[in-house]
């Protein structure tokens, strides 16, 4: 075979291999060790200042470690239960997500503790928990978790915009309701080397459909 064909045969190849448009990539950790190993410069926001069962109109202005972010929700805003003094971020209607953003643009990880309580502020598994991150590029990464209080991240190859934790829809009018809660977030840069991932890498673009408004009801 001569040169010149082989090298026609080469450039084919790289074009039929070549992407066509570079997409984000968000890889998921499902313990913190591993989240920590893929990140570096990482912040810790326990909401342990926040008043216990108070409520907060929102937006918040928050810092964990160096990093400077907001936390919002639709009004009546957010509801904090306490567990013995442990402090958590939820919202005072079950259908309004928690949205994390305004993160400097070096910020490539987020996560934390995302799981249900219910209308007492107690820890409720009833449905579950849909997390979204979204990139700057625009692309997003969206799964589905069981509502039980478990560490979840996500890490992106690019600067992260935002984060939203929201319950799944209930249907069922008259109840119960279970509402999004988070403790424990975490936010970082981007590690030097990332190791391998022990979960797993995906890209899925999708929004959650939210529906009925119950209020919180408020301890006085």
């Amino acid at each position: 075979m001569r040169f010149s064909t082989i090298t026609t045969l080469f450039t084919a190849a790289a074009l039929v291999a070549a992407p066509a448009v570079a997409e984000a990539q968000f890889t998921v950790y499902t313990t913190f060790a591993d989240f920590l190993s893929a990140t570096s410069n990482v912040g810790t926001d326990s909401f342990d200042d926040l008043d216990a069962y108070g409520s907060y109109a929102g937006p918040l202005t928050r810092q964990a470690g160096t990093h400077n972010y907001t936390v919002s929700t639709n009004l009546p805003g957010f509801y904090i239960p306490d567990n013995a003094g442990d402090r958590w971020l939820s919202t005072n209607d079950f259908a309004h997500a928690i949205t994390f953003s305004g993160f400097g643009s070096s910020v490539r990880g987020i996560g934390g503790y995302f799981f249900g309580t219910d209308v007492d502020g107690a820890p409720y598994q009833l449905t579950g928990l849909v997390l979204t991150a979204t990139g700057k590029s625009g692309a997003s990464y969206q799964t589905i978790v069981d509502g039980s209080m478990s560490f979840f991240g996500v890490v992106a190859d690019e600067e992260i915009l935002s984060f939203t934790v929201a319950a799944q829809e209930q249907l069922n009018a008259n109840g119960p309701f279970m509402w999004p809660t988070a403790n424990d977030v975490v936010i970082g840069n981007a590690a030097t080397v990332v190791p391998e991932p022990s979960s797993f890498v995906l890209m899925l673009v999708g929004a959650a459909g939210l529906a009925f408004v119950v209020q919180r009801r408020r301890t006085t």
